[in-house]
């Protein structure tokens, strides 16, 4: 009940007081988490989570380790470390104090392992996509599109970091927070939205290989006479 009095004291004050400015902690932790004790299926919530969390953690440290080794590529090594630190510090969030219910580390430190958490798993995505992007051919890259990729990836933490030292100073209200989060919600929209589109080009592109195979190793089959009759038509088009 401690943690209840101390949110609810902090947010009479500042009422009282007359700020516009709504306490760090209602801000980021609306939900009467610290009303009520810790409930088995919140536990679960928790722990499974942030187990998860922590073999995702150790297997993307392993394969970083592995990918130094073999020296690969900058593209593939940044995704692996932004997984790393991703899941390192979505498992400390949730392993040592979920949601900061017991009050364990300050409110701005809490406040920074869920929020910087959010665009190293966007940005893993944007890069993975990048590769993808590589990999189909579905536009042409040109040389300022890795400057440009990397520009989105630290204009995100920046903006995100900068969000949060405002909220933290109390200088923005949580209309600015939300702001963030609703952006960031786009942001991994658009990302899941054309990830898909670039998923269902390479499935059509793999079909059309496979047909082709299959028509070179069957010359009789109908694909295969149809290939050589679209091929006699270009060439008595083409040929005098």
């Amino acid at each position: 009940m401690a943690p209840t009095l101390s949110i609810m004291d902090t947010n009479t004050n500042g009422t009282m007081n007359g700020s516009d400015h709504t306490s760090v902690q209602m801000c980021t932790h609306p939900a009467p988490f610290s009303a009520t004790e810790f409930s088995p299926v919140l536990l679960a919530h928790c722990y499974i989570l942030g187990t998860i969390f922590n073999l995702l953690a150790v297997t993307a440290a392993f394969f970083l380790y592995r990918l130094v080794q073999i020296k690969a590529r900058p593209l593939v090594l940044s995704v692996n470390i932004l997984l790393v630190i991703m899941a390192t510090l979505r498992y400390i969030y949730l392993a040592v104090d979920p949601y900061n219910v017991r009050m364990y580390f300050p409110t701005w430190f809490m406040q920074a392992l869920e929020d910087i958490a959010i665009p190293c798993l966007t940005s893993a995505f944007a890069l993975i996509q990048y590769a993808l992007f590589q990999l189909c051919k579905v536009q042409r890259l040109n040389k300022q599109s890795p400057h440009v990729l990397w520009g989105i990836v630290v204009f995100h933490f920046a903006f995100v970091i900068v969000i949060d030292i405002l909220i933290i100073l109390e200088v923005a209200g949580c209309w600015l927070l939300t702001l963030c989060h609703v952006l960031t919600l786009v942001w991994g929209l658009v990302l899941c939205i054309t990830v898909s589109m670039v998923a269902l080009k390479l499935v059509s592109r793999d079909r059309v290989v496979k047909r082709t195979l299959r028509a070179t190793t069957n010359p009789g089959s109908k694909t295969a006479t149809r290939h050589r009759r679209f091929r006699t038509t270009c060439e008595s088009k083409i040929l005098p």
